[in-house]
């Protein structure tokens, strides 16, 4: 199946990318951005739909709840909560 070798073909371009130093990151990124050239055809829809993906990724509500989250943790840390519980808890 041809998908399968264009699959393994991305596989071994990763490992070799990353085994000459290149950033996993920019491996992968640039592999899977090839492999979606490849698979679609047209790398000008590959730009918009890349546009598209990542601004519909960043825009989930889930993600409101880590800022949110670190916000807690420095209210804890600064009204001295923190320091309490970890004293609570090694008291026996």
């Amino acid at each position: 199946d041809a998908d399968l070798i264009w699959g393994f073909a991305g596989f071994g371009l990763v490992l070799l990318l990353a085994a000459i130093r290149i950033p996993l990151a920019l491996c992968l990124f640039g592999v899977g951005l090839l492999g979606l050239g490849l698979v679609d055809g047209n790398l000008r829809g590959v730009y918009f739909a890349l546009q598209a993906e990542t601004f519909a990724n960043f825009v989930r509500w889930e993600y409101s709840i880590i800022p949110l989250f670190l916000l807690m943790g420095e209210f804890a840390l600064r009204g001295g909560l923190g320091r309490g519980l970890f004293d609570a808890a090694a008291a026996r």
